[in-house]
């Protein structure tokens, strides 16, 4: 979705029309600030607490895998608030991976810990 704006006036970051569809979709939305002549994903970050909700979201995001052939980046990040030790984190991915990666996909994992908020 392009995201120039649309009234004259070009918001710093996205347009207004995007900034609501943006924060307003079920599904993940692409911006693209300004044009490209040669648009080329290579890679994507899915950053997720790997929980089963985010399962449904992941499929629409596949859709795309299969379109672009990108490689997947899973991204965990972890805070002081929001804390769990990292057996729970690794069990969460590693079940998530099973249920919703093709082994022909590549694929990277991270776990990150944030230290202070």
């Amino acid at each position: 979705m392009g995201s120039h704006g649309t009234s004259g006036f070009s918001k710093v970051f996205i347009g207004s029309n995007t900034e609501k569809i943006v924060r307003l979709a079920d599904s993940p939305v692409l911006t693209i600030k300004n044009e490209i002549d040669d648009f080329v994903i290579n890679n994507m970050v899915f950053a997720s607490n790997f929980y089963e909700e985010s399962y449904p979201v992941f499929e629409k995001i596949k859709f795309f895998t299969d379109i672009y052939r990108f490689h997947i980046y899973l991204l965990k990040v972890i805070t002081p608030k929001e804390f769990e030790p990292t057996p729970v984190s690794q069990k969460l991915v590693n079940s998530f991976i099973k249920l919703n990666i093709n082994r022909n996909q590549k694929l990277i994992v991270a776990i990150f810990y944030q230290s202070k908020v």
